[in-house]
């Protein structure tokens, strides 16, 4: 029971800091958080990445995080950690059209695997076992 009182309150802690700024654009909400990597910005669903050496998480205005959502790539939301830049929605015959055009792809083939340079000695030379009479 001890033990878990710290954590608890580190919990508590943690949630009350994540919040650094909200801000209202238009009915949408622009808001600073701290994350596990460091703050960010959350808009429309999306996550964006705080330049390094700009302003600091805190002294952000709305101005400043628009300007980040406009130039920043998206972060994926599959967790991956890489961005990947926002692309736009495609319809439902442009992506039957992709998905054709990667059927006709011819599959890659797999090379053999090398033998090591001692299996390969050894193949060269007789067998010693000695057959059954």
């Amino acid at each position: 029971m001890e033990e878990i009182i710290p954590l608890v309150e580190k919990k508590i802690d943690t949630e009350k800091n994540k919040y650094i700024n909200t801000f209202d654009d238009n009915g949408k909400k622009v808001e600073v958080l701290n994350g596990l990597y460091g703050a960010y910005i959350k808009f429309d669903g999306n996550n964006y990445k705080i330049p390094k050496g700009g302003k600091d998480a805190s002294d952000l205005t709305l101005k400043d995080c628009l300007e980040i959502i406009a130039a920043g790539p998206v972060k994926s939301k599959n967790g991956n950690g890489k961005a990947v830049a926002k692309t736009e929605k495609l319809s439902k015959a442009e992506k039957k059209a992709k998905k054709e055009t990667t059927k006709d792809k011819k599959p890659a083939t797999k090379k053999p695997a090398k033998t090591a340079d001692k299996h390969a000695k050894t193949a060269d030379k007789p067998s010693k076992k000695k057959a059954k009479k």
